[in-house]
């Protein structure tokens, strides 16, 4: 069965109430998605990054039906209406990337699906990268955006010295500080416009950085990353010196500029 017109043009990407919505139980908790198209080629899971949810695939999605996948996009483990069990008193580990590959894992079991290609971008990125390496008899390919892949460690890091080895993740050191979740759930708009600059010098100020990033909330103007692409060439966090080492661990590796 062919994805008719009507179908597809349903699919308004301004308008989120145009997509199926659906929720499942899975791995302890209620999951968000997005469940849309006919599998005639297959199935493909996209995972969104941060600070995003679903909808930062919502142009991507008419695309990829219009192709005939069937295309499951969830809100991934505390991210919009998916549950975001608090820590504590819950453990951290149960936002672990092998945990929030475990939901996917339920997920696709209950839609039936066996194998999927699995897309993530930013943070997103990881997990896909790890359902390869965690479960690849259910994984067909992986698509990261803008994320190399990094080997799991043989020892635990703390953020601290993540951010000395990365300085370019400074910014978890205060996203992890509960003075965070205050200022920033009371300045949201202000936060999401701040996240999505444009990387002209002008724009640039540290978005993340306490009374800084405070001070600078009414400069903050409307983003042009906000369109139908997703963007990653000039990504400050995650740059494209960090995919140098990824051929040792990926040998038909297919590393594209996508500007």
């Amino acid at each position: 069965m062919s994805i008719s017109s009507t179908q597809f043009l349903r699919m308004d990407p301004l308008d989120p109430n145009s997509f199926h919505h659906k929720f499942s139980i899975v791995n302890g908790i209620t999951l968000h998605y997005v469940d849309e198209g006919e599998a005639r080629n297959g199935a493909i899971v996209l995972c969104h990054g941060f600070p995003d949810l679903w909808y930062g695939w919502r142009y991507q999605i008419p695309f990829l039906v219009k192709k005939g996948y069937r295309v499951i996009v969830p809100d991934l483990r505390g991210f919009g209406q998916t549950d975001a069990p608090r820590c504590p008193p819950e453990k951290l580990q149960l936002y672990g990337i092998k945990n929030i590959c475990q939901d996917l894992v339920e997920l696709t079991e209950q839609l039936n699906i066996q194998k999927a290609i699995y897309c993530g971008h930013d943070w997103g990125g990881v997990v896909v990268w790890r359902m390869a390496l965690y479960y690849p008899e259910r994984v067909k390919s992986v698509i990261s955006i803008c994320t190399p892949y990094i080997p799991p460690r043989d020892r635990y890091y703390n953020i601290e010295t993540i951010a000395r080895m990365i300085p370019t993740f400074q910014y978890q050191i205060y996203l992890s500080h509960p003075k965070a979740e205050i200022e920033l759930d009371s300045n949201a708009e202000a936060f999401f416009k701040g996240s999505m600059r444009t990387s002209k010098k002008e724009d640039e100020f540290k978005l993340f950085d306490g009374k800084i990033y405070l001070g600078n909330l009414n400069k903050v103007t409307r983003s042009s990353l906000i369109s139908d692409k997703i963007t990653a060439g000039k990504d400050k966090v995650l740059g494209a010196e960090m995919t140098k080492d990824m051929s040792k661990d990926c040998s038909d590796l297919v590393i594209e500029d996508i500007g």
